[in-house]
């Protein structure tokens, strides 16, 4: 046995020495201004590059992070554990208590990242005269967490994307069917709560099937995108368009409390058609009929209230087109008796 000529004392402090230097995490001790006073080899190779275990003595972080960095002149992002482990240091010795950190820099060519454990180093009479710490190579583990996370990043995107796809119109971008309805029912749960009314605005365009089977579906297309262009040009902010599908839009009109308001926004929606549109060198001219269903007057479900309003609609149809028609009859006059009464003010002016 090597250690039969040592007494006890020297026998554990050779067997120490070679316990930590053989350890495969790194070991070291630092005096109270970062300098160290002992480096195991596994520090020394893994982190400082040490030519051996006696080179860090005396010396900082910050001397081997410059070195590091002479050597590496032509990448001026490179990053080394010199200031961020002499900040580390500070921490443990200001809160006087064990601390775990997770640190990183650039070791020959490669981001290295360290899981580190820091105590306080004591003299005899708990003076804090320094650090002690012990950390070991997490970076293969760091990869795989970060790998993850991007991949969850792009699971979480595509996810996004799937959902947006499933609740939008794919030509016009518009709300479709599925988040019409979800929207619709939304607005009824809210009018119910502060008792108001919502109106539902069932659009279908006139003519629209001639401008397909005559000019071809591409145009039409771009038909369909200008139209939910001007349409949402001049929308309320609390209010919803969507296409339900072929030529067919729904409105949503939150916060209604007069027929009036309903009747101005179908005005001005049916305004927005009124200027001939230019499509691949053709000018088309475009309108459109449109039924209305109020909640509660017109049904308390989503569903009732979208089957009254497209009822009305092909009474407007029925009506000659370019038009708007209530599911109520009676609301469908007197919206009529206004229109006819501002245009015969107008004039008289």
């Amino acid at each position: 046995m090597p250690f039969k000529l040592l007494d006890l004392k020297d026998h554990n402090s050779e067997l120490l020495k070679l316990l930590t230097q053989q350890l495969p995490d790194m070991l070291w001790v630092k005096d109270i201004k970062g300098n160290y006073l002992y480096a195991n080899k596994a520090i020394c190779d893994g982190l400082l590059m040490a030519k051996d275990t006696q080179e860090p003595i005396g010396k900082n972080d910050s001397f081997f992070g410059l070195r590091e960095i002479e050597a590496n002149k032509d990448k001026p992002d490179w990053h080394t554990f010199g200031g961020l482990c002499l900040t580390s240091d500070d921490d443990v010795i200001t809160n006087k208590k064990a601390m775990k950190f997770e640190e990183y820099g650039n070791i020959k060519g490669e981001l290295l990242y360290l899981e580190v454990f820091k105590a306080p180093f004591y003299d005899i009479d708990n003076n804090v005269i320094g650090t002690v710490g012990t950390g070991r190579d997490i970076t293969n583990l760091k990869k795989i967490q970060l790998d993850f996370k991007k991949s969850l990043k792009i699971l979480d995107k595509q996810r996004e994307q799937l959902e947006y796809q499933a609740n939008h119109d794919s030509l016009t971008d518009l709300p479709n069917r599925i988040l019409f309805m979800d929207r619709l029912q939304q607005s009824i749960n809210l009018a119910q709560r502060y008792n108001n009314k919502v109106a539902i605005l069932f659009i279908d365009l006139d003519n629209f099937k001639e401008i397909n089977d005559s000019l071809g579906h591409d145009i039409g297309d771009k038909v369909l995108v200008e139209v939910s262009r001007r349409m949402k040009k001049d929308m309320r902010k609390s209010d919803t368009l969507s296409r339900l599908g072929g030529d067919e839009f729904c409105i949503i009109l939150n916060d209604i409390t007069d027929i009036k308001n309903i009747s101005d926004i179908i005005t001005g929606e049916m305004q927005t058609l009124k200027e001939p549109m230019q499509i691949d060198g053709q000018i088309l001219y475009v309108s459109m009929s449109i039924g209305v269903s109020v909640y509660p007057n017109d049904g308390n479900t989503a569903s009732t209230l979208l089957k009254n309003a497209d009822a009305a609609m092909y009474k407007a149809k029925g009506d000659g087109r370019n038009t708007y028609c209530f599911y109520d009859e009676a609301m469908t006059e007197r919206a009529f008796e206004r229109v006819f009464l501002e245009k015969h003010l107008k004039k008289m002016n």
